[in-house]
């Protein structure tokens, strides 16, 4: 009976996930497009207009995705979350099919997949669209295991096409997200620690082992040399990604250990979760600060490996948190030092090993006493699922549109600057200039280089122009390579009527960016304002060549035309811009028409 009982009971283990995970996050299906879902989606040429097959896209295989909410949703939210839902609930089906395999029991692989469900470190890769790429990743990386182990089960010829299965599921994961390139290691794991030795494949194979290792350190060389070493992609990490102190290749790298233990701080009791934590850079390896993190995570790397021997399973979790923790450990510096979404596959192992943890402890306990052994196991899955659950329904919350997430974001990380910007771009967009600019001050005090540029923005709308300048001023020196900022800085010049610094700073813009029509149609006015009308003239042909609904520059070129005495030009050129609906356009020609 029992053993009926049990059966029912693994039969319902999935629909019983599947719907945990719904009710959770039902609430994100309710959210706005948030941080990275503006370039990803909405501002995104290539998604806005269907293009599923781009000549080149970051990450395709969600590119892909996007392109189908797209057709299928336009710009309404709830349809991208909803699908982004549906690959979590997928990982989480998933999971619990390659802990089934892993643990002798289902109730174990049960309670893995059900904390790997609820655990609100997966909030950011849930709610934010943009971060779809984290579940598809970890999504054809797990088919690929299975499919690895279905190859393992089989004999003979009919195995191979899982082997096929199994490789092409991992080309996938690849496309999703570049991270499960360590997935061979994964699965050498899985062979050394959840196959019989009869079985296993890779293993057999060394020198099949030896060659992927060899194409992969010749690989992660050539990475180091191409962009660990580039000034250029250190100087855009740091603006872009939180990292703060003295800035080096070396000083990513050391960082590495400390943000481990940050990681496993955020995995074991998740207090301070935040979509943009700002981490200081390590010095030097001296530091006790550098030094002990380090030699932490040395110990942790040897104690996995014994753990191995005599725990598999406990010691499978523990080497994929660490296999699949590399890729963004920042030994190449190219990642956030600390994101809540890298940890979505590593986070699998640590479901793992805390289940397996559990499973070991239940064991000795139940040889003392079986109803202690039920009662402390209960209570502690009890507490800390529920724990968990609650942790991410709430921070669930701060998702629901960019202005509870920014001030979110500004209460768990107050030296986010980027909080900060986005909470003055957003006020000053409602009209709350004062409040914006106090949001743009904070920003600037913790290093912004954008925030001037924002500042100086919303002073120029607000028709402060000397003020904007001395801000425009300021950006350009500190974002000397931003087309946007030159042409900004140039308004700024022509609205105080500095016209020579105004045609140089549009003619840097120019430069950076040769088919902004705007940037000529600027400089043309300044240019005519220093009683240059050639250049004028030039500046306004060109612009109307690069933008032919450029009204404002035809509007232009007409007025220089009639002043060098071309009647007949100026006459064609303001009816084009009359067509396109300047109002001046029409009585310009009302007055060249009179009698």
């Amino acid at each position: 009976m029992d053993r009926i009982r049990s059966e029912r009971l693994e039969k319902a283990y999935p629909l019983l996930l599947v719907v945990a995970t719904l009710l959770l996050f039902w609430g994100s299906l309710s959210a706005g497009f948030v941080y990275d879902d503006f370039p990803a989606v909405v501002d995104n040429p290539t998604v806005q207009k269907e293009q599923f097959f781009a000549a080149w896209t970051w990450r395709p295989v969600r590119h892909f995705t996007l392109v189908v909410d797209h057709v299928l949703f336009g710009d309404d939210p709830a349809g991208y979350h909803a699908h982004s839902l549906l690959w979590h609930v997928l990982c989480v089906l998933l999971v619990y099919r390659v802990s089934r395999r892993i643990f002798a029991d289902a109730g174990p692989a049960f309670l893995t997949a059900l904390v790997f469900a609820v655990h609100p470190i997966h909030v950011e890769a849930v709610t934010g669209v943009a971060n779809r790429k984290e579940s598809l990743s970890l999504a054809f990386a797990l088919m690929a295991l299975l499919g690895y182990a279905r190859f393992l089960d089989g004999a003979g010829p009919r195995r191979w096409p899982w082997a096929l299965a199994s490789a092409f599921a991992w080309i996938v994961s690849l496309l999703a997200k570049e991270v499960s390139i360590v997935l061979p290691m994964a699965l050498v794991a899985y062979e050394a620690l959840c196959v019989p030795p009869e079985r296993r494949f890779l293993l057999r194979y060394r020198g099949l082992l030896a060659v992927g290792g060899a194409i992969g350190a010749a690989l992660l060389s050539w990475l180091v040399l191409r962009y660990a070493t580039d000034p250029e992609v250190l100087r855009s990490s740091a603006s872009l990604k939180g990292y703060t102190g003295e800035l080096s290749a070396s000083a990513v790298v050391l960082t590495g250990a400390r943000a481990f233990f940050r990681y496993l701080q955020l995995l074991v009791w998740p207090s301070g979760l935040c979509p943009d934590h700002v981490v200081p850079l390590s010095r030097s390896l001296l530091e006790p600060s550098t030094a002990l993190p380090w030699l932490g995570l040395l110990g942790v790397v040897v104690g996995a490996v014994l753990l191995a021997r005599r725990a598999p399973v406990a010691g499978f979790g523990a080497l994929w948190l660490l296999i699949t923790y590399l890729p963004v450990s920042n030994l190449l510096p190219a990642s956030y030092i600390v994101a809540d979404r890298y940890m979505y596959a590593p986070s699998f192992g640590f479901a793992v090993f805390g289940v397996a943890l559990g499973a070991m402890l239940f064991e000795r306990l139940e040889r003392v006493d079986p109803r202690l052994a039920r009662a402390a196991v209960g209570i502690g899955a009890t507490a800390a699922i529920g724990g968990y659950a609650i942790v991410a329904h709430s921070y669930n919350a701060a998702w629901r549109n960019e202005e509870s997430f920014w001030t979110y974001v500004a209460s768990c990380e107050p030296r986010s600057h980027k909080a900060h910007n986005a909470l003055g771009i957003l006020l000053a967009d409602r009209g709350a200039v004062q409040e914006a600019l106090v949001h743009y001050a904070r920003a600037i005090e913790k290093g912004s280089p954008n925030a001037w540029f924002n500042r100086g923005t919303t002073l120029a709308e607000a028709g402060r122009h000397r003020e904007a300048l001395r801000d425009f001023e300021r950006a350009a020196e500190l974002l000397p390579h931003r087309a946007q900022v030159h042409f900004a800085l140039g308004n700024a010049y022509l609205a105080v009527e500095r016209f020579r610094e105004a045609s140089e700073s549009y003619t840097r813009a120019i430069e950076l960016d040769g088919g902004d029509a705007e940037a000529y149609n600027n400089r043309g006015a300044a240019y005519l304002r220093l009683g240059d009308v050639a250049r004028a003239r030039a500046d306004y042909e060109h612009a109307v060549a690069l933008d032919p609904s450029h009204a404002p520059a035809h509007y232009n070129l007409a007025g220089v035309q009639l002043a060098v005495g071309d009647r007949e030009a100026a006459l064609r050129t303001y009816e084009v811009a009359a067509g396109l609906g300047l109002t001046q356009a029409h009585e310009a020609l009302e007055l060249l028409r009179a009698p």
